[in-house]
């Protein structure tokens, strides 16, 4: 999933928007999500965010990696990130309704 930033951003304005997004949005929680999403916030903001600047998150087999405007930060290991970083679109509490029915094509 690639995420295009359409104005700059320093990096803690990055990490603050991320948090808060997991933050509010997260519906499924486990045991070592905190730490999970510790590791996230690190990774997924390590510089400036240029204007059209992209995040990327890839997930594949047990793994979640994490680009920051094209240059690898790192990974999170396990399914159970993986489900709670797809919570925030697909889950109770979507970012919008309209975005979650969007990638479901149901609207």
């Amino acid at each position: 999933m690639d995420f295009t930033f359409l104005r700059g951003f320093t990096a803690g304005q990055c990490k603050l928007a991320w948090e808060k997004q997991l933050d509010d949005s997260v519906s499924y929680r486990y045991d070592g999500f905190a730490e999970d999403k510790a590791e996230f916030l690190e990774m997924i903001a390590t510089q400036s965010m240029k204007a059209n600047g992209t995040a990327t998150v890839q997930i594949q087999d047990n793994t979640t990696m994490i680009f920051d405007q094209g240059t690898y930060t790192g990974e999170v290991i396990g399914k159970d990130f993986q489900r709670a970083f797809l919570s925030m679109w697909f889950g109770d509490k979507p970012v919008t309704e309209d975005l979650r029915l969007g990638l479901l094509g149901r609207v």
